[in-house]
């Protein structure tokens, strides 16, 4: 009998292990929408990029690291998902090394609280009270939180089992602007404590500014049943870029480290002050969601859509290049010009015969009307344009030209460049960004010219 004691003790302990594993827990998330949260929030990345120079394969060290803290409320979520939080940021860093350059990002002064919506798939980050700059809109670009929540299962679920990510929160997480396909699983690994531990594992292949991108992720999670918050994400991905149109191909290891708790309701944040700051509706105010660009000589401003990507920015010309759904539409450039006594323009004969001087260009024929065309621009600016088809370094392009001039008499020269085929995509997003360009000298009612 006692031999049979401890098989009988053995055989109990099976079955309770049995129970614990079998654990039914119910993984989702209390309520959002007016809810009030702190996200801290740490990215390392560590990888290369790799170009093209002369002919050569090159590439360069890249190394990032960004501290972010804010608390956040909740406007409006669906299908377990936020879309929509007006944030105050009470950290918000990054440092940035490329090669042996350095440089650190930072919100300038009034711009720490910002809204982040989903807008048609697609994140959309803005400030109610004054335009971002490129810089500090790529300081929002961190994890994307809003998606957080929906790693979990949304249902009861036991130890053991998986479920796979939508597709909706893989493209979201990832900040991809198309998802080709994944097999991002979550898998409900220990229960301990009343705190549930998720593991996330899988590959996912999209696309972002027009290329190919493919990411291995590995992370984990940690879910408080009592209080029904993720609380705790640890993320590890590897990413792999292809070159494209505004970017050169990256190869990166991220990881990222995420801290969330539900808090009363911060004075920053309270009800009435929120009526009269943020937007209200599911889409953002079009003019709040422009960039904004100061010339480093402080020759020019410019406000202009999100879809222009800065590419180059010299002493000499600025260019951007438009993107739409992935593919280039078009190049601008801006190049300053010529100064002329205040009041003063140049002359329209000049302005095309600086035109015919355009290194590896040839026209081949002049589009529009004939004669002096003059641009409707504001601030009292004035502007000619000057559209033709040609050859530019042995490619068949159609080029829209524009001098501009403010009253104070400084100019610039804005060339606009697309193949042929393009041009009906560009619709009127030229002018839309011609006229977006100021003078700062108009605003501080004169100052010397370049």
């Amino acid at each position: 009998m006692s031999a049979q004691r401890p098989l009988a003790a053995f055989a109990i302990l099976l079955t309770l292990a049995g129970t614990v594993r079998a654990q039914i827990v119910d993984l989702t998330e209390g309520p959002m929408i007016d809810n009030f949260f702190r996200v801290e929030m740490t990215m390392k990345l560590s990888g290369k990029t790799r170009f093209q120079q002369e002919g050569k394969n090159l590439s360069q060290p890249l190394n990032v690291e960004a501290r972010h803290e804010y608390v956040e409320k909740v406007m409006q979520a669906a299908d377990g998902i936020v879309d929509k939080t007006v944030r105050d940021y009470k950290v918000a860093e990054a440092v940035l090394k490329i090669g042996y350059q350095s440089s650190k990002k930072t919100f300038q002064p009034g711009h720490s609280l910002l809204v982040t919506q989903r807008v048609r798939g697609q994140n959309v980050t803005f400030s109610p009270r004054g335009n971002l700059t490129r810089e500090e809109l790529e300081l929002t670009e961190h994890f994307n939180t809003l998606a957080l929540t929906g790693l979990l299962a949304g249902k009861q679920v036991k130890v053991g089992d998986s479920w796979t990510v939508s597709k909706t929160v893989v493209q979201t997480l990832c900040a991809l602007e198309g998802l080709v396909g994944h097999d991002l699983t979550c898998k409900l690994e220990e229960v301990k404590n009343d705190v549930a531990f998720v593991k996330v594992v899988g590959s996912v292949d999209g696309i972002d500014l027009g290329v190919n991108v493919k990411i291995l992720i590995k992370a984990q999670y940690q879910f408080d049943l009592k209080t029904k918050r993720l609380t705790s994400l640890s993320w590890q991905q590897t990413d792999d870029r292809a070159p494209g149109p505004v970017s050169p191909a990256l190869e990166a290891d991220v990881n990222i480290h995420v801290v969330r708790s539900a808090i009363e309701q911060p004075a920053e944040l309270n009800a009435l002050f929120l009526l009269g700051t943020i937007p209200q509706g599911k889409e953002p105010p079009p003019e709040l969601t422009l960039i904004a660009f100061t010339d480093s000589a402080k020759r020019f401003e410019a406000l202009y859509g999100r879809e222009w990507i800065m590419t180059a920015h010299q002493a000499d010309h600025t260019v951007w290049r438009l993107m739409n759904r992935g593919d280039l539409v078009a190049q601008a450039t801006v190049v300053p010009w010529k100064k002329l006594p205040a009041g003063r323009m140049v002359a329209y004969q000049d302005f095309v015969d600086a035109i015919s001087k355009t290194e590896n260009w040839q026209e081949s024929k002049r589009i529009g009307k004939d004669g002096e065309e003059r641009i409707d621009v504001p601030n009292g600016n004035k502007a000619f344009r000057y559209s033709a088809a040609g050859r530019l370094a042995d490619l068949e392009v159609e080029q829209f030209f524009y001098v501009l001039a403010s009253p104070q008499g400084e100019h610039l020269l804005v060339t606009f460049t697309m193949s042929p085929n393009q041009v009906k995509d560009l619709d009127n997003r030229d002018l839309y960004f011609l006229r977006g360009i100021s003078f700062p000298s108009a605003r501080i009612g004169g100052g010397q010219g370049q």
